[in-house]
């Protein structure tokens, strides 16, 4: 009957719908931004914040990926396939360009993998610019929580720890120059906040760097 024959579609359309909707999660995206590019999901980038500007982007370019991929079919037939199998058979990146800062794209998306274990250490300055970051993405999630933690009087205590910090996204930038540069130059800014902080830079770390001092890791990340 007529009714049976809607239901069987309606029934169809929320299936291919569905497995679409799971294979969105899965395309790979590659953001490029600063002259470096990141590699990582559709899940990624959506699961976290929703809601966010990023979030309803990399919806929306994945949607019309999925649209782009289709083949000319006439709707209706069962031989017409479904997106997801589209996905699944021909999936390539969906590539989203930003013109955003590099290094502070990495430490978002560290925060979209990891949650809020990844601001551990984290100075204040790369805080607030990260909290900017955020701002900019509508991340209410990671504003909140970058500005609970500059609100705590103990946040930007431990400098050594906070250098500590700033020499690991040193090394895990090595990969590229323009986050690379951009690290340097916020350890640089946070250096010259304090004396304490340069004394603490030069003081010799034996058994980490052999005698030398942490700076000469900087400048040799600098150059």
């Amino acid at each position: 009957s007529d009714q049976l024959k809607r239901e069987q579609e309606a029934w169809l359309d929320s299936r291919h719908k569905s497995e679409a909707a799971v294979e969105e999660q899965k395309t790979i995206i590659e953001l490029k931004a600063g002259g470096s590019t990141f590699t990582t999901t559709a899940a990624v980038l959506m699961r976290r914040e929703p809601a966010s500007a990023l979030a309803l982007l990399v919806r929306k370019r994945v949607s019309d990926a999925v649209v782009e991929r289709a083949p000319a079919a006439a709707s209706g037939t069962e031989e017409a396939p479904v997106a997801a199998e589209i996905i699944g058979s021909a999936r390539r990146p969906v590539v989203l360009v930003l013109d955003r800062d590099a290094g502070t794209i990495a430490l978002l998306l560290e925060w979209l993998r990891d949650g809020e274990r990844c601001l551990t250490g984290m100075p204040g300055t790369v805080l607030r610019r990260l909290q900017l970051e955020a701002s900019h993405w509508a991340m209410r999630a990671l504003v909140e929580q970058c500005g609970s933690r500059l609100s705590n009087p103990g946040s930007e205590g431990d400098e050594a720890r906070h250098l500590d910090f700033l020499l690991d996204q040193l090394t895990e930038g090595m990969h590229s120059s323009a986050v690379c540069r951009s690290v340097v130059a916020e350890t640089w800014k946070w250096l010259g906040e304090a004396q304490s902080r340069r004394l603490l830079a030069c003081a010799p770390t034996a058994s980490e760097m052999g005698g030398e001092g942490r700076t000469t890791q900087m400048a040799a990340a600098g150059n």
